[in-house]
């Protein structure tokens, strides 16, 4: 169940800019200035801490100093 509410919420508010497959290659990330990160790159991504990821989405990616592009979220 909650993979597929969270697989909802991602086609919904970052698949745009991340890409239906997360590699960084959405249609609204295409024109930006900074690229979107490519989720599937394990070698970047794994060793982050999950508090480090939750905040870069509940906050925004500015708020540990990337991207001022990707936008706050959190669930209402």
């Amino acid at each position: 169940m909650r993979v597929e509410r969270g697989k909802k919420v991602y086609d919904q508010y970052c698949a745009h800019c991340h890409g239906a497959e997360g590699k960084g290659d959405g249609i609204s990330g295409q024109n930006l200035p900074i690229k979107p990160q490519n989720l599937t790159e394990g070698r970047v991504l794994n060793p982050l801490p999950d508090h480090f990821l939750y905040r870069v989405i509940a906050h925004g990616a500015q708020s540990v100093g990337l991207s001022p592009l990707m936008p706050a979220f959190t669930s209402r």
